[in-house]
């Protein structure tokens, strides 16, 4: 089944690259709604209702599968389980339920459609749900079960998600810790809690876990239950990573505090076992930015992973103290990454492993663009052949000269925009024969070389505007009908929103298709056209009444019972077009 699914995309793919005419336009109007004005509008899911699509018609809905801690089947969906399978206990007893569902993705095996859902906890589960579809496109779950992780060191963090054209799910690892803090009991110093409080996935201990087994893109095959984490990608703060059409190209966000931007290009088709990796070089022209690629080297999983159970830093970097004035001594890169300043070189024999093992410091090493604030999700829009990034808030290393994020940079301040806090979504159009900075081409139809706002929010005062974008996370495209959706993480409006967005013209109009209740984040955002004759977007809606900076954690008429167990499901069904 899978073979002939893979042929198919194979075509499909060879089709696109050989410039075949391209899909009808098709028209596609959601019914909106209004921003919730209520207490009962601001502690419930609410969604749009209609949507008209060539001008009939259908009805559709947020078909809400499960809640964090339901039992479906003989496994109760969110449970946090260590390496035996077994569910990991709250120090007053109980089971641990995560509440932080994220990356989702809907994926067909032998007939039947399931859900893959992330949880970002730490340690994170990721759990396969069978669903039941009815003829009308409804989906009701059925059964679930965790995906077990323990031969790959289990998972942190585990972020968004995408589908693969070869029918897999790829996700991330967040926030990964940095080695350079690493103490003797094996804890490391410092906010590093999605690797130190993974020692309950590994029986309260850590000694058989080394921060560089964390951090990585790890790629599930529901079919089979296996778990592949591909290290030849680099270890960074992981939000998503995309692949194109040609089943080769992959991008990979880097979510944080001055981060960067990297591409991926597999030597084959449907394989991301091995490849060459490339990090962005950022040329700011006003608000928009030229992309230059260098290239990290190439590598394999195979290269790689006996490293992962540790390998000392200076085998890949040489350290040295700052200078009195800042500076760097000589033969030393001055690099400003999420670890801030740092004086490194490369140890030329642990270059391949430096490159893949601490592929940020790496990259910055080489003259990558290390300032990036929160980049998160992404989306590829075939209709185009564009790539988005969405930036939730431009800020910190983004800004001119900031003291802090830019201090000793040797390679100078690649971006300097004006603070946005709301948010900005960025696009650009791929093309081929583009050379990486060495002169060498880049084996890729798909390179980006450049990128330039296409949504941006709107502040209002600390907020955001009401009727605009604030922070900007999840995204995907809902191809022929060329319209954006966009999902919000935000404390800068009380309810989270999931907007469409039409760009065709001068000035994007935004469409409200959902809201969560208090205080949670729209996350899990994938557009799957078709799924047994139907359309669905899958949706989290991340724990409810959760903690925000502007919302506190004080809540309009309290608390209401189990209210922040997220909500996992689809908003759907659409017709398949």
């Amino acid at each position: 089944m899978r073979q002939t699914y893979l042929a198919l995309v194979l075509v499909s793919a060879a089709l696109l690259l050989g410039g075949a005419k391209r899909s009808k336009t098709v028209s596609m109007v959601f019914e909106g709604i209004t921003a919730p004005s209520t207490l009962a509008e601001k502690q419930v899911v609410r969604s749009t209702s209609k949507v008209t699509i060539d001008g009939t018609d259908h009805t559709l809905g947020f078909i809400e599968l499960a809640r964090d801690g339901n039992l479906i089947g003989e496994h109760r969906i969110g449970v946090m389980t260590d390496r035996a399978g077994d569910a990991i206990q709250w120090p007053a007893g109980g089971d641990r339920v995560c509440t932080r569902a994220d990356g989702a993705t809907l994926l067909e095996v032998e007939g039947a459609p399931h859900l893959v859902s992330h949880y970002e906890c730490t340690p994170a589960v990721v759990y396969d749900t069978t669903l039941r579809q009815d003829d009308a496109g409804g989906l009701t779950a059925v059964t679930t079960q965790p995906i077990d992780f323990s031969g790959v060191g289990g998972t942190v963090n585990a972020c968004a998600a995408s589908a693969t054209p070869w029918g897999t799910h790829l996700g991330s690892e967040e926030y990964e810790a940095d080695v350079t803090k690493l103490l003797p009991d094996g804890t490391v110093k410092g906010n590093h809690e999605g690797y130190n409080w993974s020692a309950s996935y590994h029986g309260g201990t850590l000694h058989e876990v080394h921060p560089y087994a964390l951090g990585w893109t790890p790629e599930v095959d529901v079919a089979t239950g296996t778990v592949v984490k591909h290290y030849s990608m680099g270890r960074f703060s992981h939000e998503q990573a995309i692949v194109l059409p040609d089943q080769r190209t992959v991008y990979l966000s880097d979510d944080g505090t001055n981060n960067g931007f990297f591409l991926f290009v597999a030597d084959e088709a449907g394989d991301l076992s091995a490849g060459v990796l490339y990090a962005a070089r950022f040329d700011q022209d006003a608000d928009t930015f030229g992309l230059r690629w260098i290239s990290l080297g190439h590598a394999s999983n195979a290269d790689i992973v006996d490293a992962t159970n540790g390998v000392p830093f200076e085998s890949l970097f040489l350290r040295a103290k700052p200078t009195s004035n800042g500076g760097c001594p000589d033969g030393f890169v001055g690099i400003n990454t999420s670890w801030k300043h740092e004086c490194l070189a490369e140890v030329p024999e642990g270059r391949t492993l430096a490159s893949r093992l601490e592929t940020r410091r790496f990259a910055a090493v080489r003259g990558a663009t290390t300032e990036l604030r929160k980049a998160e999700g992404m989306a590829w829009d075939p209709d185009n052949r564009r790539v988005y990034l969405a930036v939730s808030s431009v800020g910190r290393g983004m800004l001119p000269a900031d003291p802090i994020w830019d201090a000793g940079r040797t390679s100078g301040d690649h971006i300097a925009l004006k603070p946005n806090h709301c948010g900005t979504v960025y696009g650009g159009e791929v093309t081929r024969k583009v050379q990486d900075t060495d002169g060498v081409t880049i084996d890729s139809a798909f390179v980006l070389t450049g990128l330039r706002p296409i949504v941006q929010g709107v502040p209002e005062g600390e907020r955001c505007t009401l009727d605009g974008m604030a922070n900007p996370d999840n995204i995907a495209w809902i191809p022929r009908a060329k319209l954006l959706l966009i999902a919000e993480d935000t404390g800068k409006h009380d309810n989270n929103v999931l907007w469409a967005v039409d760009i065709a013209g001068d000035v994007p109009v935004l469409t409200r298709l959902l809201t969560t209740p208090l205080g949670a984040e729209v996350a899990g955002l994938n557009w799957f056209p078709d799924v047994g004759g139907w359309g669905y977007l899958t949706v989290s809606v991340q724990n409810p009444y959760g903690v925000h900076p502007w919302l506190g954690s004080s809540y309009e008429g309290g608390i209401p019972t189990d209210a922040n167990r997220s909500h996992l499901g689809v908003l759907g069904p659409f017709p398949r077009f």
